[in-house]
């Protein structure tokens, strides 16, 4: 036996020889030379290091959740990691209507300096205390006692709502949102109806970098989010609603012009809903103009991932348009579609890696492609001389998806042989990862050793094949 124990660093440097006699046993104790610890001049015991050093190590350990009882250390750890524990809360039903106490609630008055000494010594009770002498303490008092302002609200950056689907009223959430809006980074609203108030609450919350919207269950005029989306200039993830569509004024739906979303600097864009053609249309990169095709400035867009899904008005024209754009469509490195998107065709994204050369992930359901995908027309070739076809695909795919929704009449629309062959003769030629479905009913060819011949195609890559229920 080496005789050594593990021993918690922050807990001794905290605590002290408390700790150690109650962890580690006394005989490790006796190790520790610590002696008693020296006292203040409040009579207070004094850390064992420097607060600077302890400060180092709190944050090397910052993972472990810092637990609130240190915020009692010192005034200088109160407002040292106030700001730390408020910056990512863990919020669930049982400890949402505290936290929302805990930053809507001001301050309770301080007495002033008069009224505590008196109190202190015992100088004012009930029985002795007169009018006059009352009436001076008022006087004392009034200009010294006073509210701070609760400010712990603009210390949360990140806010996760998702925990408190069912257990909350909408108004609470406006609340939580209302009070935190200003150094806000981060927002998931849950899935719940929090009303049209709700939904919008985040519109002064103006540096949002990341909004997820996907799980509300509130119908959307997309005209007045994507108002309130245009005041976001510092948003880089916006995930859309699965319910939303164009209204009018009086609450009707609207079939006329939709304002344009400045997507300026978003770099994953979640499209579902009630999103249209002429809404992905007028996507500008810059923020500005017309038409996407007529934006000034000539700069790439910043959109790098792209997802669609439970879009009902969508169709080919639309993607077509969006993703044609060299600007969009070449910057584009991760894409998903996923059922349903019911006015797609069955073979919408055939020509996907022409649109979108630079692809490296790409996640589809086949029920919007066909055997075309690996074909050779599609996956453009280019001269090799070390390749022994003399020629090799230009594609940069690394991870592929496949998956099916399972409806009738989609057995077998994306053979096997097609994926094979195009692996073999190195149309897929940087392929490391491939995801497939077993609904898409490929593990019944295994008999005839396609299946396994794929496997090893991957893994000469050295690459892994997955699959999934």
């Amino acid at each position: 036996m080496s005789g050594f124990q593990k021993v918690d660093v922050l807990s001794v440097i905290l605590y002290g020889e408390d700790y150690l006699k109650h962890s580690v046993g006394d005989s490790v104790l006796d190790q520790y030379r610590y002696g008693k610890r020296r006292m203040d001049g409040n009579g207070r015991k004094e850390l064992l290091l420097p607060i600077e050093i302890i400060e180092k190590i709190i944050w090397y350990t910052r993972e472990a959740k810092l637990k609130t009882k240190y915020l009692f250390l010192s005034k200088y750890f109160y407002v040292r990691y106030l700001p730390t524990i408020y910056e990512e809360p863990e919020l669930h039903i049982g400890n949402v209507l505290r936290f929302i106490e805990s930053i809507t609630v001001n301050d309770s008055p301080l007495l002033g300096y008069e009224e505590q000494r008196r109190v202190g010594t015992g100088k004012i009770t009930e029985g002795n205390q007169n009018a006059n002498e009352k009436e001076n303490i008022n006087k004392n008092t009034t200009k010294k006692r006073k509210k701070f302002k609760n400010t712990r609200g603009e210390y949360i950056k990140k806010l996760d709502l998702t925990k408190l689907s069912g257990g909350i009223r909408s108004s609470n959430i406006t609340k939580i949102i209302k009070h935190s809006n200003k150094e806000l980074r981060e927002l998931v609203l849950p899935q719940m109806k929090i009303g049209y108030i709700g939904v919008i609450s985040f519109r002064n919350c103006l540096k949002l970098k990341k909004l997820d919207l996907s799980l509300v269950l509130d119908v959307i005029n997309l005209n007045e989010l994507i108002t309130c989306l245009n005041r976001l200039e510092y948003l880089k993830e916006l995930r859309f609603p699965r319910s939303s569509i164009k209204m009018d004024g009086n609450g009707n739906k609207d079939n006329g012009d939709v304002k344009y979303l400045k997507i300026k600097k978003i770099e994953s864009l979640y499209i579902s809903g009630g999103i249209t053609d002429e809404i992905l249309e007028n996507l500008n990169p810059e923020g500005g103009g017309n038409d996407v095709h007529e934006a000034s400035g000539g700069n790439s867009s910043n959109i790098e991932k792209l997802s669609i899904k439970f879009c009902s008005s969508l169709t080919d024209f639309g993607v077509y348009r969006f993703l044609n754009n060299n600007r969009l469509g070449r910057n584009i490195r991760e894409l998903s579609v996923f059922y349903p998107n019911v006015k797609l065709s069955a073979n919408t994204f055939d020509y996907v890696f022409k649109m979108c050369p630079n692809l490296v992930r790409f996640e589809i359901s086949d029920d919007f492609i066909s055997s075309e995908l690996f074909s050779d027309y599609n996956l453009a070739m280019v001269r090799d001389s070390t390749s022994s076809t003399g020629s090799r695909s230009s594609v940069v795919l690394e991870e592929l998806h496949l998956t099916t929704s399972g409806l009738l009449g989609q057995f077998n629309k994306v053979r096997p042989e097609d994926l094979l062959l195009a692996l073999l003769e190195l149309r897929f030629p940087r392929l490391v990862r491939l995801r497939l479905s077993r609904r898409l009913g490929w593990d019944v060819a295994g008999a005839n050793g396609v299946l396994d011949q794929i496997v090893g195609a991957v893994e000469r890559n050295a690459g892994a094949v997955c699959f999934d229920a």
